[in-house]
């Protein structure tokens, strides 16, 4: 079967190695072949050894990623979206692979818009998978936190436990958000949906 071109792996995190994601897209693909690169201060790149386990916004997470940084020290200066994207395209000379269809999946779809933004005439399609919001990341995870209470009351709403006096019901609720237009400017949208809660 003739190849149609290359997928290259871009990871989550940051922070994640390539190598893992590559092993479970590796079985989708029957027609393209496969580039795997880890990161820098990734699996088989130079890694940090920093694994924080700790949200950042605790103080064991704060402490935690103050002692990487200072292990680290002038080192994090190279570890940032934009060399990663430029360690990318020298692999991609190097090996003379005419274009890539790059594949991000969260922080990775940072650094996929990112090497199309600067590689376009070598970028043959861009694949997004849990897009990291254009505005930036979240580091410390506030804004799952800050949902989470919400989130299952109005989005999920499992139904009752046996024994339990509440059951769940059903109503209509209005979700309001904002979409870009076909001329990329900010319009209102919103939408209705029957959804589950609690009486």
């Amino acid at each position: 079967m003739p190849r149609r071109g290359t997928v290259a792996v871009l990871p989550g995190g940051p922070g994640e190695a390539a190598l893992p994601l590559g092993r479970l897209i590796a079985v989708t693909l029957a027609d393209h072949d496969l580039l795997v690169v880890d990161p820098r201060g990734t699996g088989l790149s130079g890694p940090t050894g920093c694994s924080p386990r700790a949200l950042a916004s605790t103080p064991a997470g704060l402490r935690a990623v103050a002692a990487c940084a200072a292990r680290l020290g002038a080192r994090r200066e190279t570890l940032t979206t934009a060399e990663q994207v430029r360690d990318l395209e020298d692999v991609r000379a190097a090996l003379a692979i005419p274009r890539l269809t790059v594949l991000g999946v969260s922080y990775g779809t940072k650094v996929a818009g990112e090497y199309a933004r600067r590689f376009p005439a070598t970028t043959d399609h861009i694949v997004l998978d849990s897009v990291v919001p254009p505005d930036g990341l979240d580091p410390a995870s506030e804004l799952p936190t800050f949902a989470l209470p919400r989130v299952p009351r109005e989005v999920c709403c499992l139904p009752a436990a046996p024994g339990s006096r509440a059951a769940p019901t059903r109503e209509r609720r209005s979700a309001r958000s904002s979409t870009p237009s076909s001329a990329g400017r900010s319009r209102a949208a919103s939408s209705t949906r029957a959804a589950r809660g609690a009486r």
